[in-house]
């Protein structure tokens, strides 16, 4: 990072200053660039970084190049996940720059895929969409399906986090056909483990249960892999889904497995909030059912509001009793970003909220706007880029 500083300070010095050893340096910059990917998907930060910056100088040094572009987006990104963002934002206009002088269609799909995920990250809808797309289109012309599906596995998440929840199945509905074709396990699980989150948004219970049991299976299979590829990460669903089913003991033990495991992982990005969410459902609503185990005693109930707090903590949500002030302020905070978002099922979930446990607010209006709003998107046509 050091001497990218210094690259910065003085780019006409260092750009293209190894231009006569130019493969070379590119061939490098691939290997790095590589490693920078593996590491993303093991969850080493400290490592995903050095390779990136190591990735980004060797590329430089070498002159203008695709390699350019997709290491200036890549390093954008991952600033993003640090919440760097005139950095990044910095970042991502020399990518595409970079992009358009050397005018290669692998780099701009690279390169607005590296966006699209930034710009998600940020709740920046019409900007990533209009990314992705563009990423997705050159990667299926080009005959890249895998990097098509990345795409595809970003759109299926980003409309969920919107509440399209069954635009969210098709997308990842289409990438998991591509994957099984392509017999690429990383995304068979990923596809996997939107469509359970769609499901259960959906309230499609007796299908998400041979969803997650497909999900823990490829998950099983890629444990080397570590990071995102946690086994353990699957109990978060199969939390909400016991406690669905009124199963409070078993929606308990998943919940404790999922919140161990995320305690120990490093990944900002923004898809890892579907877990951290997950989780903290279901211990609220353990705590508000009364109980936290079959038969528990005060003692394990206060167990149980103890998780719910710690979870809620992580999500900057504090709702728990003897805490209504601040309640009551993330409460109104949350109301306020899905607005402003357009995520108008996290605004319905704000509403129930506030109608239900803040005082002065138990009014026909507020459950009447959260039933509106809190009701999953399921009539919309899918949308296709």
């Amino acid at each position: 990072m050091g001497k990218q500083a210094l690259h910065r300070t003085w780019p006409r010095h260092y750009t293209g200053r190894r231009s006569a050893r130019r493969e070379e340096f590119l061939e490098f910059a691939r290997a790095y660039e590589a490693l920078t990917e593996i590491y993303y998907l093991v969850d080493k930060p400290a490592h995903c970084l050095y390779a990136v910056f190591r990735s980004l100088n060797l590329a430089e040094e070498a002159g203008l190049s695709p390699e350019l572009a997709r290491c200036y987006s890549s390093t954008g990104a991952l600033l993003g996940f640090l919440s760097l963002h005139k950095s990044a934002q910095a970042y991502c206009r020399r990518a595409t720059e970079v992009a358009e002088q050397v005018d290669d269609a692998a780099a701009h799909a690279w390169v607005g895929i590296a966006k699209g995920l930034y710009w998600a990250g940020l709740g920046e809808w019409q900007k990533a969409e209009k990314a992705l797309c563009q990423s997705i289109s050159i990667n299926d012309r080009l005959g890249d399906r895998r990097r098509g599906d990345d795409g595809r596995i970003t759109m299926a998440e980003m409309r969920y986090f919107q509440g399209n929840f069954v635009d969210s199945l098709n997308w990842a509905e289409q990438a998991r056909v591509s994957a099984e074709q392509r017999r690429d396990l990383r995304l068979l699980a990923e596809a996997a483990r939107m469509r359970a989150y769609g499901l259960l948004a959906l309230n499609r219970l007796d299908e998400v249960l041979d969803c997650l049991a497909n999900l823990y299976s490829l998950r099983a299979v890629l444990a080397g892999a570590g990071g995102t590829h946690r086994k353990e990460y699957v109990q978060a669903l199969y939390g909400v889904l016991h406690l669905r089913r009124g199963e409070l003991s078993k929606a308990r033990e998943a919940a404790d497995i999922a919140s161990a495991a995320l305690t120990h992982q490093s990944n900002n990005a923004f898809d890892f909030l579907a877990e951290l969410w997950a989780v903290a459902q279901t211990y609220l609503g353990l705590w508000e059912a009364g109980r936290g185990l079959a038969g528990a005693s005060g003692a394990g109930q206060i167990d149980v509001a103890s998780a719910a707090h710690k979870a809620c903590k992580t999500l900057r949500g504090y709702a728990l009793k003897g805490n209504g002030r601040r309640a009551q302020m993330m409460w109104h905070k949350s109301l306020a970003a899905s607005e402003k978002l357009g995520m108008r099922h996290a605004e319905g979930l704000s509403h129930d909220q506030i109608g239900r446990h803040l005082p002065g607010f138990r009014c026909t209006s507020c459950f009447a706007v959260s039933s509106a709003t809190a009701a999953p998107i399921s009539s919309a046509a899918p949308t296709k880029c």
